[in-house]
């Protein structure tokens, strides 16, 4: 079944590949504020809507004169995705356990986008994903988990966290770059917090994920 979520990767992945495609096949699944997922679900998907409008995003950096097209597209879904955000900053997702891997998708499309209503709804998250923090550095919905931690990084790295000017801020990363350092072992497995029929752990996804966040916590500026 063709679906919105893996349409709107593919425009995403030709545009960041400099050979952009038109995000004009997402139009099918547009129901007037947001993306369905797919043609009759009854409930929008967070992290598909988050990815489309990380297309839109990325397709209107290559053809900035289609702005009047797809501009008023991309604010109204920032609106939706704003909408959806719980009032203690995370947001929830339905092919997820943690609340960690939608805010992620949320906070980067939101900061992407540089759409000014977004400014509240980004700090709210970062502060969340702060006061939520594990003592051993982690972020988790259940336990720790290295998958967690690195949504929870680039949550904070996304929304401007960790300068010098915030020092709790920096402490954090800190603290998540050790935990991520130290759960580098042969044999690691990631938890199962993706839903199916019953969950499970798509392995080279999450290491993906995870080898990202491990990169910009070493590139990151002090």
């Amino acid at each position: 079944m063709t679906d919105a979520d893996d349409t709107a990767m593919a425009v995403l992945v030709t545009s960041l590949a400099s050979r952009p495609q038109s995000p004009h096949p997402l139009d099918t699944f547009h129901n007037g504020s947001h993306y369905d997922c797919y043609l009759g679900e009854d409930t929008g998907s967070i992290t598909a809507n988050a990815h489309a409008l990380q297309a839109l995003i990325s397709y209107l950096h290559h053809f900035p004169e289609e702005q009047h097209i797809y501009g008023p597209r991309a604010d109204k879904l920032s609106d939706w995705l704003i909408s959806q955000q719980q009032p203690e900053g995370p947001w929830p997702d339905k092919w997820h356990a943690s609340p960690y891997y939608a805010t992620e998708r949320c906070v980067t499309a939101l900061v992407r986008r540089g759409y000014s209503r977004a400014a509240t709804a980004v700090d709210t998250a970062a502060t969340w994903t702060l006061d939520t923090q594990r003592p051993d550095g982690s972020w988790g919905v259940w336990n720790g988990t290295a998958e967690e931690t690195a949504y929870a990084v680039k949550i904070l790295l996304s929304a401007g966290r960790g300068t010098a000017q915030r020092p709790r801020d920096t402490h954090a990363l800190d603290r998540a770059k050790a935990y991520l350092d130290a759960v580098r072992v042969p044999g690691h497995r990631h938890p199962a917090l993706w839903h199916d029929k019953t969950l499970y752990a798509p392995e080279a996804m999450i290491t993906a994920e995870v080898l990202a966040a491990r990169e910009l916590l070493r590139t990151r500026p002090h």
